[in-house]
């Protein structure tokens, strides 16, 4: 079971999901190469950043995890410009303040409180890509298997695993409910 949080990291998983969502929103725009090259370089700037938790080692585990989400933001405000300048078409924006508003409580919660990231950082694209097209529902067993597999593993408790699904779902329907009163531009 350790091997499934390496091969379903949430790095690598927020990258395939987003990927998928770029895919889906360019069509409408018909910028798909600017899209992913941009999605590409907002990966390497946020995964650089991540990346540097290697040379702080010894640090307590919510320095990773602030890390992380200082990545995610840089990257969200890179598809923000992209957005701006026409590349994008909405979606990936609205998938982007969907992850903001999961980030905020939880970098908030980490130093006190070791909620499960993985299960979070994957539940919340699942149900992301779910909502936005009913046919991607098999990809809820990614998520599904990582709240079990977590404590399995030893890497969190039950409800630590629990609270990271808990605070993805709350953060994916804050997103939806904000976004109601603006357009829907899933169609």
């Amino acid at each position: 079971m350790e091997i499934y949080d390496d091969v379903f990291s949430p790095v690598y998983f927020l990258m395939m999901c987003a990927v998928i969502v770029i895919h889906y929103d360019a069509k409408k725009t018909g910028r798909l190469r600017e899209a992913l090259a941009v999605t590409f370089g907002a990966y390497l700037v946020a995964y650089s950043i991540y990346s540097t938790w290697h040379l702080l080692q010894p640090a307590p585990q919510w320095v990773e995890d602030v890390l992380a989400v200082t990545g995610l933001f840089f990257a969200i405000v890179i598809a923000v410009i992209a957005q701006m300048k026409g590349i994008y078409n909405g979606v990936v924006v609205r998938g982007a303040v969907m992850l903001a508003i999961l980030s905020i409580p939880y970098v908030a919660i980490s130093p006190y409180w070791n909620v499960s990231g993985h299960v979070a950082y994957t539940t919340a694209p699942a149900l992301f890509l779910v909502w936005l097209d009913r046919k991607w529902w098999p990809v809820m067993v990614v998520p599904l298997v990582m709240l079990v597999n977590r404590p399995v593993v030893d890497a969190h408790t039950v409800a630590e695993s629990v609270g990271g699904f808990v605070l993805a779902v709350v953060a994916f329907l804050t997103s939806i409910w904000l976004f109601e009163f603006y357009v829907d531009d899933r169609g």
